[in-house]
């Protein structure tokens, strides 16, 4: 772009045998025209030119969406310092003086030609970056421990719904976002990094106005130009803590009767043995299953089956001490730990208190059941031995 026809001829004509494609334009407003519907890979542009001059040309052209990235060279026969700065102040690349050594021209083309393209690979790898962390809900942030300067990336500005740009300004800006419980071990680990500490990931709470708690998993790390930067990677946690607990659940509550689970029962039960020696404690196991239960089932249907199998369970948690567990095994069978039973009846006293409430009559659609387990005089029988409490045998 330049309004001396010599000039592009030449120019043109030593482009051309170094094998360039080159279109010319000789004022401001066409070369506007010619960029917006031909985009060039690099622009040589004349300072002084008749109308708009290069320099408004140039800020005009780095407005157009497709030459963001574009290279310019201000070609000129200034030379004064005013000039050079006024030409770097529009975003221009680089800067050439006339009369133009062709040579030195080629290599300051082919340079920043091969700046431009690792610039566009560059932003490809950073949009990509961007929108991994988006969908893995991750960002970062950077402290310059010395200066006590803390900045965090766009990404988790966004997580925190805060503006980058106002965020942070130092690392009490950003502990002020943390759970206050969470608030002094989270500064611990991270100060500690300053003094050679270990790189320890932790989880600790977000609180965000107007928004639900925050769970985030952090690691740490420090920059390669000096171990006084510390940085840290976020991860939103929120949701994947949510469906761990939820799987967790299902797997260890029985879904109809809300009471623990044959799974769960079975890793309870080593707990509740463990904890027994430990204290040389003693605790019953209680198992109760329902009379006929098929046989409502059968007749009253499978609806009325499950209200009474609510029902039970209610029941049994209802009578039992908080720190006793009960756990459904199967259909209609129920177990129960009674935590500390140090008396030699203990387990049936506690049996007997299971049974009188579940015998109480359970009034379903209008019908009453009045007996579910077998209750009587030789339902729960305790037999003493010389070995002591351990080997007594309890028979339903």
């Amino acid at each position: 772009m330049d309004d001396d026809p010599d000039f592009r001829m030449n120019t043109s004509d030593a482009l051309h045998a170094a094998g360039y494609q080159v279109i010319e334009a000789d004022n401001g407003k066409q070369a506007i025209n010619v960029c917006r519907t031909n985009p060039p890979d690099l622009i040589l542009l004349d300072a002084i030119m008749e109308g708009m001059d290069g320099f408004e040309t140039a800020r005009q052209l780095l407005k157009l969406k497709s030459l963001k990235n574009t290279p310019i060279l201000m070609v000129t026969g200034l030379e004064d310092i005013d000039a050079v700065k006024q030409a770097f102040d529009t975003g221009v690349s680089g800067f050439v003086t006339k009369p133009v050594n062709y040579i030195v021209l080629k290599h300051h083309i082919m340079f920043n030609l091969h700046a431009s393209k690792n610039i566009k690979i560059l932003n490809e790898v950073h949009k990509q970056l961007a929108s991994a962390q988006k969908i893995a809900n991750l960002g970062y942030w950077r402290w310059d421990s010395i200066k006590d300067t803390f900045s965090v990336s766009e990404n988790f500005s966004r997580l925190l719904g805060i503006n980058s740009d106002a965020c942070c300004y130092n690392l009490g800006d950003y502990l002020n976002f943390v759970h206050p419980e969470d608030r002094s071990f989270v500064r611990n680990v991270i100060t500690d990094v300053t003094q050679n500490a270990p790189l320890k990931p932790i989880d600790y709470r977000l609180v965000i106005n107007e928004h639900p708690t925050l769970v985030v998993h952090q690691e740490l790390g420090t920059s390669p130009d000096s171990p006084d930067i510390i940085l840290g990677t976020i991860q939103d946690i929120t949701q994947k803590n949510a469906t761990e607990r939820h799987i967790r659940q299902l797997a260890y509550t029985d879904t109809l009767t809300g009471l623990a689970s044959r799974s769960y029962f079975y890793k309870h039960v080593g707990d509740y043995i463990n904890s027994a020696q430990r204290r040389q404690e003693r605790f019953a196991m209680l198992f109760l299953d329902l009379d006929g239960f098929k046989n409502i089932n059968d007749n009253m249907g499978h609806d009325i089956g499950d209200k009474l199998l609510i029902t039970i369970a209610q029941r049994l948690e209802r009578v039992l001490h908080h720190s006793d567990f009960v756990a459904r095994l199967s259909s209609d069978e129920f177990c129960m730990l009674i935590d500390n039973v140090n008396e030699l009846y203990g387990a049936a006293d506690a049996a007997r208190r299971c049974l009188e409430e579940v015998n109480q009559p359970v009034l379903l659609e209008g019908k009453t059941i009045d007996k579910i387990c077998g209750f009587d005089q030789t339902v729960f029988r305790v037999t003493p031995s010389d070995q002591g409490f351990n080997n007594n045998n309890f028979t339903r």
